[in-house]
């Protein structure tokens, strides 16, 4: 006879612990997620970037700001660059 486990699944929501801010110029485009690349999809796309830029990515306590050009901050919104600079901001991160 089998042993029937009496667990208890329960779906368990993850807080957002990845901060991201874009500052443009007066604008400022934040978002949030689990991760570095959520954080980043998160964030609404600007009609158009004209200015340099701003990227700060806190995790908890710790904090990383980059400046970006124009072209640079271009990408962030594009999906698959969005996959490598997330690479690149978590090892800031650790």
């Amino acid at each position: 006879m089998k042993k029937v486990s009496s667990k208890k699944i329960t779906d368990v929501k993850v807080a957002p612990r990845v901060s991201v801010s874009l500052k443009l110029d007066t604008t400022v485009l934040q978002g949030a997620g689990a991760t570095v690349l959520e954080a980043l999809r998160s964030i609404e796309k600007p009609v158009k970037i004209t200015t340099k830029s701003v990227l700060t990515v806190t995790d908890g306590t710790k904090t990383h700001s980059r400046p970006l050009t124009i072209p640079r901050a271009q990408r962030l919104f594009y999906p698959a660059a969005q996959i490598y600079i997330a690479k690149d901001l978590a090892l800031f991160l650790k």
